[in-house]
């Protein structure tokens, strides 16, 4: 917050009154992360918090789009079977179906 004095109006008596600006920050940390399944058996996406989960075919991708605070990042984490991708507070994630390259 920044604090600017004003010039006082003609027939105020001089008199200054403190005008108050706000200027709220709106960034915000985006990206796409591509996931492509190199294995030979299908497995399970999950996006958490949401508990969203796609299933991804052997040899397919999957784009992950992601946007939130820059105070967050993604964590991912492998497993037999499946890849979890999670999020942080205020963030967004969706899955967009099929393969990127062929967009």
């Amino acid at each position: 917050m920044a604090v600017f004095p004003s010039p006082g109006h003609p027939g105020d008596g001089g008199r200054r009154e403190a005008v108050t600006v706000m200027r709220e920050q709106r960034t915000k940390c985006t990206g796409t992360l591509t996931l492509r399944n190199n294995r030979h058996s299908p497995i399970v996406v999950r996006l958490e918090p949401w508990a969203d989960e796609s299933p991804l075919e052997a040899g397919a991708a999957v784009d992950i789009a992601f946007s939130g605070p820059p105070s967050g990042r993604l964590e991912i984490e492998l497993s037999e079977g499946e890849v979890v991708v999670y999020g942080w507070e205020g963030a967004t994630m969706s899955v967009a179906e099929g393969d990127p390259e062929h967009r």
